[in-house]
Formats: C-alpha cells, sequence, structure tokens
C-alpha cells in the first residue's frame, strides 16, 4: 500500500455531496469514495476540517504521503492513497487500521470482529496468514464464504491482530485456517484491526 498522494491536474467528475457524518452508511467501504475522486472531492464529501494531507506508515518500516480522513477520531480515521505513475490521478487504496472503527464492508466485516466472528459470518474456514510479521494475519482465503471477493468490484483485504501480550495464536510466515485445533484460542485472541479496499484500474 506504498502509494503517494498526489493530486495534480486531475479532471473531476461531478462535485459529491456532503456525507451525513452521522450515518453508518457513510463509514461504509467503499461507499462514498469512488477511484476518482480528487482531494477536493474528499474535502467536500467529508468536510475540509476532517481531510488532510500526512505521512503515514507504510510497508516494511517506510513512511508514505496519504490523505488522512478523520485524522483525530480513532473510531473514524482511513488512509486515502493515490496511485504512481499514470495513475496518480486516481484513489488506489482507502486503508483503515484499528482495534475497532466505523469503518465497515457492506458484508458487515469491521474492526473489531474476533476470528471466531469472521468466521461464523463466512460460513466457511478462513485462512491467514501467521501473525507477528509485516503481512501477518492477512486473510489470504475465505474458501467459498460470505465474504469472499466478488466479481467487478474493488478488492477488499482484511488483516488480523491480537492484543498486546496475547497468545494462543499461530506465528510467522505459515498459512493457518480458522477452528485449526493446535490453537484452540485463537478464534477469541485474533481480532480484524485492518481493512482495506483497493479499485480496479480504469474504476469510476
Amino acid at each position: 500500500m506504498a502509494r503517494s498522494a498526489s493530486l495534480a491536474n486531475v479532471t473531476r467528475i461531478a462535485d459529491p455531496e456532503p456525507a451525513d457524518l452521522a450515518a453508518d452508511a457513510t463509514y461504509r467501504l467503499p461507499g462514498l469514495i469512488r477511484a476518482r475522486m480528487t482531494l477536493d472531492d474528499l474535502r467536500l464529501t467529508f468536510g475540509a476540517a476532517n481531510v488532510e494531507r500526512a505521512e503515514v506508515d507504510g510497508a516494511e518500516g517506510e513512511s508514505v504521503d496519504a490523505i488522512v480522513l478523520f485524522g483525530a477520531d480513532a473510531q473514524r480515521r482511513a488512509e486515502v492513497f493515490f496511485g504512481e505513475g499514470a495513475d496518480a490521478q486516481r484513489i488506489d487504496t482507502v486503508r483503515v487500521r484499528a482495534s475497532r472503527s466505523r469503518w465497515h464492508f457492506d458484508d458487515g466485516v469491521r474492526p473489531g470482529m474476533t476470528l471466531a466472528e469472521l468466521a461464523r459470518g463466512n460460513g466457511a474456514p478462513v485462512t491467514f496468514n501467521g501473525f507477528d510479521w509485516d503481512y501477518g494475519g492477512i486473510v489470504t482465503d475465505w474458501n467459498g464464504g460470505a465474504f469472499a471477493q466478488k466479481q467487478d468490484e474493488p478488492f477488499r483485504s482484511v488483516q488480523l491482530g491480537h492484543a498486546e501480550g496475547a497468545s494462543g495464536y499461530p506465528v510467522g510466515e505459515g498459512s493457518y485456517r480458522s477452528g485449526d485445533a493446535r490453537y484452540p484460542k485463537q478464534g477469541t485472541v485474533g481480532k480484524v484491526e485492518g481493512i482495506a479496499v483497493t479499485f480496479p484500474a480504469r474504476s469510476p
């Protein structure tokens, strides 16, 4: 997700309407956010005071430029990354990292859900990377369940984390499944701490 926040020479598609910041639907992903939105569009939608440029953590310890929504509110904070090169005028990814958040997918997946809740809602096992490394906890397969990626929609990603000092979860670069009898505590220890949507090329 190391993306720039370049916004120069962007052709806007239409003036968006200001969002109802009290409404749950405002924080649905991708929801109101579209690939061709500009910084001005984001300000019109979410309020100028709630949109700012900032450096945020990227992959492998680097810092990257982003547009941050609701930076002062941990439960509404989201990070917007623009593309690079020919895609620098398009939103590439919207990322939410929090132990709890108002942001959510339309299927109900949101930060704060436990791994057990995620598997139950999915109706199928959830496959994920082991914890405690740069790509730890990333869900890699929904195994045909309700949360599986749908065609012609922005790519959705989910990352699990755990509370500091917790134990009873798999560690490292291996692949694991919910319900693994070797880790009976992982269903309650593992929790969604990151969700993101990435727009395909030429999205509206």
